[in-house]
């Protein structure tokens, strides 16, 4: 996850999908719905590094360009 988020910082690649740090805490990603509501929380150190764009693609997220 490290290499996905920190060194290559593939998350800039998708739409919608911001990262912020906070140190000391294992990787999450939290959905919001539309009025900024937690709608669902996932602990990312249960994905890998090719599993990580499958989730984010089941979950809604597109890559910048895509429509």
């Amino acid at each position: 996850m490290r290499r996905w988020l920190k060194e290559e910082q593939r998350w800039k690649e998708w739409q919608n999908l911001e990262v912020q740090w906070v140190q000391g805490h294992n990787p999450d990603i939290i959905i919001f719905d539309d009025n900024g509501k937690e709608k669902e929380r996932f602990d990312l150190t249960e994905f890998t590094y090719t599993s990580l764009p499958d989730m984010l693609r089941q979950k809604g997220f597109r890559m910048k360009g895509e429509y």
